[in-house]
């Protein structure tokens, strides 16, 4: 939302105010958003849904990398409904901001489908670059600009969302893996896994404005919705990074000395949950989940869940995820707040990325 632009604003002038003086991007984005809810002198509360307001579904996309498909499951329901081929070997997924289309980085043909979520079908196939080998997506808030990143030619892709073509490419680290935009869309954290740093991209400049040393294989990307603060997990060091945005720097680095808190670590997300604010990371090496606490960034519990968990996404309200179980070919959908296993959904081929979004009905 906060990526609108402001009809009759210089883009100059909204650019330079997004880096400097403006303050933070999370206090601008709750600025816009009480505005929003008193436009017209009407009080509207943020997030609760009016009559006027299209109906939507709860859905997950599930990308199976053994099977080059992409799964659609209703999470109300926990059926998949539809299946839909795409790339080979696909491994992450993104779900445009207003629902209407969802974009797969196909690490194994160089591309990336795109599909219309009213038909479920694949509207466009993007080529990435011969030996690109796509691995991780993101959306910017308004819907504009899709961000691959290049596992194999250490870039970013910028894809032009409107009219689905390549429009830059931005040189980043070694093996770019994770990714994630900030909520106004002027920022882009990418996971360097072969340079153990995060590079930050200016998304209005198209280029690489710092580098942030972290730990040992950073491997998943997500963003504070609540703080100015991004989590990325340390594959390699078995440790979580957490980097102030404002002054692009890590503050904590949580566990590294053991394996007690995290075991390869990847997937990431925060969000909130009927607890409060929490970040849950897959650990891969030892079959959990491990749950941060956001306010003093410590693991304060840990949910056995399927073999060798990979991706992990958070429904709109924050109540359930979604895990990927990579070895067993299931998905755990975890409870929130009790912080259990309330599922296990098999028939899956290599589970790996996930995406949870409310989706309009066709």
């Amino acid at each position: 939302m906060s990526g609108i632009a402001v009809s009759g604003e210089p883009k100059r002038d909204r650019e330079e105010r997004s880096h400097r003086g403006g303050g933070s991007w999370w206090g601008r984005a709750r600025a816009w958003a009480a505005g929003l809810a008193v436009l017209a002198g009407v009080a509207v509360p943020v997030g609760v849904a009016t009559p006027a307001m299209a109906q939507t579904r709860v859905l997950a996309y599930i990308t199976n990398f053994h099977g080059d498909t992409l799964s659609v499951g209703d999470v109300a329901t926990l059926l998949v409904i539809d299946t839909i081929h795409v790339g080979h070997h696909p491994k992450g997924v993104a779900i445009s901001p207003d629902g209407s289309h969802v974009y797969v980085a196909n690490s194994g043909s160089d591309d990336v489908s795109v599909i219309n979520t009213r038909n479920d079908q694949v509207v466009a196939t993007i080529p990435i670059g011969r030996h690109s080998r796509p691995d991780g997506v993101a959306v910017s808030p308004d819907g504009s600009r899709v961000y691959v990143t290049d596992a194999g030619t250490n870039r970013v892709s910028v894809i032009d969302a409107f009219r689905n073509r390549v429009v830059r490419n931005i040189c980043v680290g070694s093996h770019p893996t994770g990714v994630a935009v900030t909520p106004d869309g002027s920022s882009v954290y990418v996971a360097d896994t072969g340079s153990n740093k995060v590079s930050v991209i200016d998304a209005f400049r198209n280029r690489v404005f710092r580098n942030i040393r972290v730990g040992s294989r950073p491997q998943g990307v997500a963003v504070d919705p609540n703080k100015s603060r991004i989590y990325v997990t340390n594959t390699g060091s078995n440790s979580v990074s957490v980097i102030n945005a404002d002054r692009n720097k890590v503050v904590r680095t949580i566990g590294g000395r053991h394996r007690r808190d995290f075991s390869r670590p990847e997937g990431v997300v925060v969000t909130n949950t009927p607890n409060g604010p929490r970040a849950f990371v897959t650990n891969a090496g030892s079959d959990s989940v491990s749950v941060i606490d956001t306010g003093n960034n410590k693991v304060i519990d840990m949910i056995g869940v399927g073999r060798v968990p990979r991706g992990v996404a958070a429904s709109p309200d924050g109540t359930h995820l979604c895990v990927t179980n990579f070895r067993s070919n299931d998905i755990s959908v975890v409870d929130t707040g009790s912080d259990t296993v309330t599922a296990t959904v098999p028939g899956f081929n290599g589970p790996l990325g996930v995406a949870i979004g409310d989706i309009p009905d066709a």
